[in-house]
């Protein structure tokens, strides 16, 4: 029935046997617990993190300028010790590189962002091929859901742009049989709230996201607990992402103190039987770091670009344009002006 009513207008579509929540099935009475479970739960399981940082484009300076930087973390669980390493992609856009259009404009943040996932994209697609092939399972976790919602105002070219670099990692995934997990701490989503929205023909007067609806329930069902699996549709799906358009799925995770996370994937994840295994290894990540998955942790850290990084930035295009192009590069007066008065 709920197939009937939502095929092709949006909401989840449930895909495992609705429950109020999955529980963990492990109860722990100390940190220390939690920690060796986890420890075994990873063992033998490669991790590998992906996040990146900007530094966008403006009209402060005379001469626009900005920055992309993806960092990739990734470690190998053994139970004899775990090997880990690192990479990290950037690019500077100077002058022409930094503008939008002909008109000079400097680049809005859609197209940083745009420029920034490609970048994530391309180094989690190099480390995936680095340890592809040698029959160990590799799980890839982006700080990104895989379908690109907060997309859906921007223009139909910039959305094709950045879905067509996901449907490029989707590809790649499947065919290396990589996991890829779209990971998302804090949701807005409304794809059940809709769903139970078009099974009751109830109009919502107060607009509430799918975690305001399964935190209870999970919060009930403890450390670990999630929600069946659902598949998306959605019109982003439909419109950008090919033959996948009808085969990303999520649960919610209870994983700390606050509201549930959301989990999206691949739809052949829970073909092949791995939800369950997904989501211990989930819960794992999120217990060695401390509430929140330890690759991405490790990976933000990496990417992260602080107000000193930024600083430092703008001081080395300045001395390059100085001394190797013979230009001013320099601070507006009226940005200047703002920010002494903001001082």
């Amino acid at each position: 029935e709920v197939k009937r009513v939502l095929q092709g207008s949006g909401g989840a579509i449930p895909i495992e046997q609705y429950r109020e929540f999955i529980p963990l099935e492990k109860s722990f009475t100390s940190i220390e617990e939690m920690k060796k479970w986890a420890a075994q739960i990873l063992n033998g399981k490669i991790l590998v993190g992906v996040d990146g940082s900007q530094i966008y484009t403006s009209s402060d300076f005379n001469i626009p300028v900005g920055f992309v930087q993806a960092a990739a973390f990734w470690i190998k669980y053994g139970r004899e010790g775990s090997q880990y390493d690192y990479d990290f992609l950037s690019q500077a856009y100077i002058g022409t590189e930094a503008i939008e259009n002909k008109e000079g404009e400097p680049l809005n943040r859609m197209s940083i962002d745009q420029r920034r996932l490609s970048m994530e994209i391309e180094l989690a697609s190099k480390i995936i091929r680095e340890h592809a092939g040698r029959g160990e399972k590799v799980f890839l976790m982006m700080d990104t859901p895989i379908v690109l919602r907060y997309l859906i105002w921007a223009e139909d070219s910039v959305k094709e742009a950045m879905c067509k670099n996901m449907v490029k990692l989707l590809d790649f995934c499947e065919e290396t049989q990589t996991i890829l997990l779209g990971y998302t701490d804090f949701s807005l989503a409304r794809d059940i709230t809709l769903t139970l929205k078009k099974i009751s023909g109830i109009e919502d007067e107060v607009k509430v996201s799918d975690i305001s609806i399964v935190g209870p329930p999970l919060a009930r069902g403890g450390f670990g607990s999630r929600t069946p699996a659902f598949k998306i549709q959605h019109n982003l799906l439909k419109d950008f992402y090919g033959r996948h358009s009808d085969k990303i799925g999520f649960f919610y995770q209870k994983v700390h103190s606050d509201l549930p996370v959301r989990v999206e994937f691949p739809l052949w994840v829970h073909s092949e039987g791995m939800i369950d295994e997904v989501s211990r290894v989930v819960a794992a990540q999120t217990v060695l770091g401390d509430g929140y998955p330890y690759v991405l942790l490790r990976a933000h850290e990496i990417a992260i670009l602080d107000g000193e990084d930024r600083e430092r930035f703008y001081d080395l295009v300045t001395w390059f344009l100085r001394e190797e192009c013979g230009m001013l590069f320099r601070e507006t007066a009226k940005a200047e002006r703002k920010r002494i008065s903001v001082l």
